[in-house]
């Protein structure tokens, strides 16, 4: 009789379930996970705070807007963070406006986010990327499509106008 043992590594943070998220009364994000674990993550050097954090679908990433205080008084969700098998991805911090509404899509695989300037002419764009990778799958502005709809996976990001 033989027996065979398949060993199936575990890597810390690759298959977890993310089953709660809460800024605690520090400020600090706390992302807790299926098994009772519980992640801190810090904010960035010049971040202020967490805006909309939300966990996906499929419980396998977890999102938030970074608040920041660039030229302003009050802080602005500059940033779209998604946290996933322990990676952070970020998304639309080299866009120039502010992150206005977000949400993920395909269960978690994407996400989705509408980006509006903060005072001056209105303008706005919108994109959808892959959240494993960080890479844009697509990108719709409004102002280069002049009379054309909204792409589907856009739609319903422009409800907070």
């Amino acid at each position: 009789m033989m027996t065979i043992a398949l060993l199936v590594p575990t890597v810390m943070g690759g298959s977890d379930i993310y089953v709660n998220v809460v800024v605690d009364p520090g400020g600090q994000l706390q992302i807790t996970t299926k098994d009772g674990r519980t992640i801190s993550l810090k904010k960035d050097k010049e971040q202020v705070g967490y805006g909309d954090p939300v966990i996906s679908e499929d419980g396998k990433a977890v999102g938030w807007t970074g608040l920041y205080k660039y030229s302003t008084s009050y802080p602005v969700p500059w940033d779209l963070i998604v946290y996933s098998s322990g990676k952070m991805q970020h998304f639309g911090h080299g866009g120039g406006m502010p992150i206005s509404e977000w949400r993920f899509e395909a269960r978690g695989k994407r996400v989705a986010f509408r980006a509006e300037t903060l005072h001056g002419p209105f303008k706005e764009y919108y994109e959808l990327s892959d959240t494993a990778s960080g890479r844009m799958i697509a990108r719709y502005d409004p102002a280069d499509s002049p009379g054309k709809p909204l792409p589907k996976w856009a739609e319903g990001l422009n409800e907070k106008k």
